[in-house]
């Protein structure tokens, strides 16, 4: 080994060290419940949102300003449930946080509204994700049925296999593209619903390796990216392109959320670390090689200065 070949890689760690900048929140430098983080998203005014606890029992809201941080319990909100699953927000920055037990809350600054089965049409208390459309409806993934919520009217649609072409009443996930139509993951299936016609992908007809589909993302250029146990497919106009730990850097046996983020990066959560991909080079980010703190990354929010903000199981870590 010359002392020229040391020297060029020292500089190569350098600029990488130099090129990731890592700040980690936890309960060590921070007033935080919890150090396991769920889930995040951030808000158009900046603020990062997120989640504490674990499955077993629960955790909190927290809402993070850049200074301070503040939670959000039965004591200064309406939220009742301590088990939160997704918070979204809608075009007047009203928040939507949807619960295991409790349906979902939305808050838009002055009051806590709690829709759940005995006082709306939400078909089951368990929501599992919540999107919007251009027309201000709110799509919203249950356990038992998939929901078009337009507030605005206060009209509710429930769609589930007996009314719809969906195959299963259990809604994973649920995306809007930018031309209207609604992509819907079940435990059955992927599904394309245009406003008239739905139509299933599935293992039989289609390139997806498992039925169940976890999650759904849409990238700047019109693909979607579906998620499912083994594997993340890409789909544009038909055209299917599937990712396997096979034939990329996916990490097996994971089950894996999609995140896009302003320059059109794939990030890929997973139980053995975070992975980035640019359509042309895959990157794996762990404890051993970077400062995320944990192998287990639940969700990844990108704010306006397009940071990424990283759920993980041993705090909340922004990368630069």
């Amino acid at each position: 080994m010359t002392k020229e070949f040391f020297l060029s890689a020292f500089m190569l760690l350098a600029m990488h060290a130099i090129s990731q900048q890592w700040t980690v929140i936890n309960k060590v430098n921070a007033v935080l419940p919890d150090n396991l983080i769920k889930t995040v998203n951030v808000d158009s005014s900046g603020n990062v949102w997120f989640v504490t606890g674990d499955c077993f029992t629960g955790g909190n809201l927290m809402k993070y300003n850049g200074k301070s941080f503040l939670k959000f319990d039965s004591s200064n909100s309406g939220i009742r449930d301590k088990f939160v699953s997704c918070v979204e927000f809608d075009s007047y920055n009203q928040i939507w946080v949807g619960t295991r037990y409790s349906g979902f809350y939305v808050y838009g600054g002055l009051k806590w509204l709690n829709y759940n089965p005995s006082n709306s049409a939400v078909p089951d208390k368990h929501i599992n994700e919540i999107a919007f459309d251009k027309k201000t409806n709110a799509w919203i993934a249950t356990d038992n049925g998939l929901v078009r919520y337009n507030p605005d009217l206060d009209k509710w649609d429930v769609f589930t296999k007996t009314n719809s072409g969906l195959p299963d009443n259990l809604i994973n996930s649920v995306a809007i593209d930018t031309i209207g139509k609604v992509w819907v993951g079940t435990d059955r299936g992927l599904v394309k619903y245009d406003g008239k016609n739905w139509k299933v992908f599935n293992k039989s007809n289609s390139k997806l390796f498992d039925d169940k589909v976890n999650h759904i993302a849409l990238d700047k250029k019109g693909n979607l990216w579906v998620s499912f146990w083994g594997g993340v497919a890409k789909i544009k106009d038909d055209i299917w392109t599937v990712y396997t730990p096979q034939n990329s850097k996916l990490p097996m046996f994971c089950e894996y959320t999609v995140t896009i983020d302003r320059s059109d990066v794939k990030w890929i959560t997973s139980n053995m670390g975070l992975i980035s991909f640019d359509d042309k080079e895959w990157k794996i980010y762990t404890p051993s090689n970077s400062g995320i703190p944990d192998f287990y990354v639940n969700k990844v929010a990108v704010d306006k200065e397009n940071y990424k903000w990283i759920a993980t199981q041993s705090g909340l870590a922004k990368m630069k």
